[in-house]
């Protein structure tokens, strides 16, 4: 058991915090620890966070550390709460280790490993904690009604745009799945890491099986974490990923964590394009053609092969192709077994009724029954074709071109030995006389080869409308790129030509390829230029200031900021509220997250202002806290609605 040194607080509350606390929670406390922890209740909460019930989790953590503030148990378990709610420092500072921490104040409660229980829980999350708390200093945060976004520098680009991605993903997926996940008061976390290097720190994979897999985001501890779309060569499906990991936390609290991973991200992928458009059309053109071909070839990757997560698998190929099996197996259910067949599975799983029955009774079959049928309806069916493969993504860190390369040189090389020979000439000759400066001439051999080859080779549409646009025959650029980006949307090169033809005179079309670019990549200062051409030819003054700073920022350094200065004082406060919340200490401006744990204080009374929201009621308390040189002081205090009402204006 660990002990602080000197640990005081205000006995004449402490009667009245037992009560009320007693009496907000009602929860069992019968069975404690040999330090007075409840044994009984923190083995529940384990059980609802495992469940990824984070919610009902934080009750019993806040209740457990304000009755025993001094044990390890409730300590490192309020710590992994924190962790999950993504307050990495504060949770290291309460287990002695954080950069709040006066040095001969830590308790240094992580030593105690396995010993902390429920369960031995810290060193499974210990590593992920610091490694997240690593970045947790610098983070700014953009609050949304159901979301904190927190990021670094400039990814308040991806930030920005991210809020209508989310709260959209939020309202229509929630519909569809039934489950509207954050109506409380906890909002969920998203985490934007910087680098590959920060994702590995946060979710515990290794750099190496992030790269290997093509892995950019993961839905883990509560938190959707992803990483910049700076961190890659040329940006990623940025805004459909958050969609995917949103979809994985919903599945998750609907099911309490009972899903396996097959049908985890079946669901996540069929549903991550409903944010923008409806279910079921996330499976893309190369994703299509590498299904055919694995059906032809009979190299279906099989589904106990995906597990415990996609990021094992050996290749991007071979991730690309496990996503597109279980996306189709999903699609199949919904079509064979009706719009809310997921829905009804989710309900089920989540009052308890076993997984083999829910396969068995709401989509008719065991999960082998179900992995037969899903190939033989592949069998059947017609796909799309595309030519060349998608591009591996790469994780290095974007360079001086920030719009992307534009692909392979020879394109001609990229069609397969079946494709007419004659189009293989004709673009052969396109791209000779393009690169030599005859863009008018190359036109016609361009034009001969799309007529055979079409969408299904992407680059050359894209080329073609080039090529057009340079000639100034505008109408037919429009026509080729507009069918390239609907076939291929994450094309960002067609996208921002397709801006660039519909600008000069229709300028709110030209808003929804802009948009998609940024979606892709939002860090091209050409697209924010455009931008906010168009929002100025249509009147929108505000939007036109910001899309102009946008593109400043695009071409500003990259900066990290500095560790902000920790307080100083040679008193140390423990500050404490049920429920958790926010505490402003002598009317300072910054707010300090509860609970704040060995705080550098001057030596004196400091007055402490608390605030938070139970049940989306705003509950607050207010006192104060005498603070002497050398020692810890202990301020507990359980928030009241009355307390809030007394000081609302």
């Amino acid at each position: 058991m660990i002990l602080s040194r000197c640990l005081t607080c205000a006995p004449r509350r402490a009667l009245a915090v037992l009560l009320a606390l007693l009496s907000f929670f009602a929860l069992d406390l019968n069975v404690a620890y040999a330090d007075g922890a409840p044994a009984a209740s923190l083995q529940r909460a384990a059980k609802l966070l495992d469940d990824w019930q984070l919610e009902d989790a934080m009750g019993i953590a806040a209740q457990a550390l304000m009755q025993n503030p001094t044990s390890p148990h409730a300590r490192a378990f309020a710590a992994e709460v924190m962790h999950q709610r993504g307050q990495h420092e504060e949770a290291l500072a309460l287990l002695g280790e954080g950069r709040l921490v006066a040095p001969d104040g830590a308790d240094h409660l992580a030593r105690h490993g396995d010993s902390l229980a429920p369960g031995g829980r810290l060193p499974h999350f210990l590593p992920q904690l610091r490694g997240s708390a690593r970045y947790a200093a610098t983070f700014q945060t953009l609050p949304t009604r159901h979301f904190r976004i927190r990021y670094q520098d400039k990814d308040e680009l991806m930030a920005f745009y991210a809020q209508e991605v989310l709260e959209a993903a939020y309202a229509r997926i929630g519909s569809d799945l039934d489950a509207h996940v954050s109506e409380g008061d906890e909002p969920i976390t998203v985490e934007i890491y910087p680098d590959v290097a920060g994702l590995a720190q946060a979710t515990g994979l290794t750099v190496q099986e992030i790269e290997t897999s093509g892995t950019i985001a993961v839905c883990k501890f509560h938190r959707l974490m992803v990483i910049s779309a700076l961190a890659t060569a040329t940006g990623y499906a940025w805004a459909d990923t958050l969609a995917h990991e949103l979809t994985h936390l919903m599945v998750s609290k609907r099911s309490r964590n009972t899903v396996p991973i097959w049908l985890h991200e079946g669901i996540a992928k069929y549903y991550e394009t409903r944010w923008r458009d409806r279910a079921g059309i996330g499976l893309s053109a190369y994703g299509e053609s590498a299904l055919g071909r694995a059906v032809k070839d009979k190299a279906l990757i099989p589904f106990a092969r995906m597990h415990p997560s996609m990021a094992k698998l050996p290749n991007q190929h071979d991730a690309a192709l496990a996503f597109a099996e279980v996306f189709s197996m999903v699609q199949m259910l919904v079509e064979q077994r009706g719009s809310d067949v997921i829905a009804k599975a989710l309900a089920q799983l989540g009052s308890g009724t076993p997984l083999d029955t829910v396969l068995e009774r709401t989509f008719g079959g065991s999960i082998e029954v179900l992995e037969q049928r899903l190939h033989g309806a592949l069998k059947k069916k017609r796909f799309r074709t595309a030519y060349a493969e998608a591009n591996a993504l790469s994780l290095t860190p974007m360079g001086s071109d920030p719009g992307g390369a534009s692909g392979a040189a020879d394109l001609a090389a990229q069609l397969p030995e079946e494709a007419h020979a004659e189009a293989k000439r004709m673009l052969r000759l396109g791209e000779l006389l393009s690169l030599r400066g005859h863009t008018t001439a190359a036109i016609d051999p361009l034009e001969r080869a799309y007529a055979q080859v079409g969408v299904r080779l992407p680059q050359l549409g894209l080329r073609l409308a080039q090529a057009l646009h340079a000639a100034q025959q505008t109408a037919r650029a429009k026509e080729i790129v507009a069918k390239t980006v609907q076939a291929y949307p994450d094309l960002t090169e067609a996208q921002n030509l397709y801006a660039s033809l519909l600008l000069p005179h229709e300028p709110r079309k030209a808003i929804a390829p802009l948009r998609a670019s940024c979606l892709h990549n939002p860090f091209n200062p050409d697209v924010h230029r455009m931008w906010a051409q168009a929002l100025e030819a249509l009147g929108d003054g505000d939007g036109q200031a910001r899309e102009a700073r946008f593109a400043q920022l695009c071409q500003a350094p990259r900066a990290v900021a500095a560790v902000p200065p920790a307080p100083q004082g040679a008193g140390r406060a423990r500050l404490i509220t049920a429920p958790w919340g926010t505490v402003r200490i002598d009317a300072e401006p910054h707010p300090w997250a509860t609970p704040a744990w060995d705080l550098p204080l001057a030596p004196g009374s400091h007055r402490l202002r608390a605030t938070a929201s139970h049940q989306g009621t705003p509950v607050a308390g207010e006192g104060t806290v005498d603070v002497a040189a050398g020692g810890a002081s202990l301020w507990a205090m359980p928030l009241s609605a009355g307390a809030a009402a007394a000081q609302s204006p």
